[in-house]
């Protein structure tokens, strides 16, 4: 049986042994597997899981273990992140391949799109292919304004403090409005 010192290790993690209100019984290896995904668990709340589970086997003794709610509740919301996480991965990494596909048979409308679908939506996966890509393209199609936008919501999007004044994208956007202005003067002199 566990000791006292042990028990105290699991209560510290909120972890019981025997129920009280407001905690869920918990089956371990079912519990470990769910939610040691995306590092949620601690690696001494899963050792001592563990550890209970072993001394469950060598003394035949099965106990319940139980787990506060609100604990668990934290668990859910950062194992519904991590899904989230993810899946925005997923989906950028199959956007970008479309576009990288598009762009290579010339169809330079889709790759667009696919590129485009990547930096919107509410889930944005902090990557630069699709960013460094539409603004090539949409200054090879001297289309100023979405190369602008793209260069915005670069910056937002891998600096939303502003704290990097040497950002590739910043930088780029200096020139590209540098150049805006030169088209915005030629304009009105005509």
């Amino acid at each position: 049986m566990l000791s006292y010192s042990e028990r105290g290790k699991l209560n510290s993690v909120g972890i019981v042994l025997q129920p009280l209100e407001d905690n869920t019984r918990i089956e371990i290896e079912g519990f470990i597997k769910k939610y040691s995904k995306g590092a949620i668990l601690s690696q001494e709340l899963i050792f001592q899981l563990h550890r209970i589970r072993l001394d469950q086997t060598m003394s035949d003794n099965y106990y319940p273990v139980y787990i506060a709610n609100y604990i668990l509740e934290d668990y859910e919301q950062r194992l519904a992140e991590y899904y989230a996480r993810e899946e925005a991965l997923t989906r950028t990494a199959t956007l970008n391949n479309i576009g990288i596909e598009a762009e290579k048979e010339g169809r330079i409308a889709d790759a667009i799109n696919a590129y485009e679908q990547n930096i919107a939506g509410p889930q944005i996966w902090p990557a630069c292919h699709s960013f460094d890509r539409l603004a090539v393209l949409y200054r090879k199609a001297k289309d100023l304004e979405n190369e602008k936008r793209v260069l915005l919501k670069a910056i937002e999007v891998f600096d939303p403090k502003g704290e990097k004044p040497d950002l590739s994208y910043r930088v780029r956007l200096q020139k590209l409005l540098q150049k805006y202005d030169k088209v915005k003067a030629s304009n009105t002199d005509k």
